[in-house]
């Protein structure tokens, strides 16, 4: 079964294939560098600690600590959709949804979204999960340098699945004095 690339690749087959010096029409690998894409995508996101190509209808939940601004976990950030406060943690009775004019994008000095401010009242009600939040978040257009990270990532797996040479100090002749470094 053919290997699809996610929706959420930070690159295309396209792009690694010409790093890789692969040929356009040359299909024999296609599967192999979908699945590294993917994983190098996958890594660098954990590394990051958040997705990087745009989501859409995330749903958060928050702790309320008596401050008026949330930091959102996926950001650059949308406009919320929707926000809810409700010390019950049910999220089921829409008294307890804010209108979108209680609320503002909370942006970074870059103007990127980061979180959601509140403009309505003084601050966020302590409490364990007690707000919730949908939005959308992510790059659109995923930045080069970001692109650039997965493609590289991509070239280290696809090389280092044959050469095995991690960590490889000196090899002589015929491999027969082969030394890797401790570290």
């Amino acid at each position: 079964m053919p290997v699809t690339i996610s929706p959420y690749a930070l690159t295309t087959l396209a792009l690694a294939k010409e790093h890789l010096g692969v040929p356009p029409l040359n299909v024999t690998f296609d599967d192999l560098i979908t699945r590294l894409i993917n994983e190098a995508t996958g890594r660098i996101e954990t590394y990051c600690d958040r997705k990087l190509k745009q989501r859409t209808g995330i749903t958060e939940y928050q702790d309320g600590f008596a401050n008026d601004r949330i930091l959102l976990d996926q950001w650059p950030v949308a406009f919320p959709s929707e926000l809810w406060i409700d010390s019950t943690g049910l999220f089921t009775d829409t008294v307890y949804k804010l209108a979108t004019t209680a609320y503002a994008l909370d942006k970074s000095a870059k103007g990127e979204g980061v979180g959601v401010a509140l403009t309505s009242r003084s601050f966020f009600p302590r409490g364990m999960k007690n707000i919730k939040i949908i939005y959308d978040g992510g790059y659109a257009t995923v930045p080069d340098e970001i692109e650039g990270a997965c493609i590289w990532t991509v070239q280290f797996l696809y090389e280092m699945r044959t050469e095995r040479t991690i960590g490889l100090e000196s090899k002589g002749k015929n491999q027969e004095n082969t030394s890797y470094r401790e570290d």
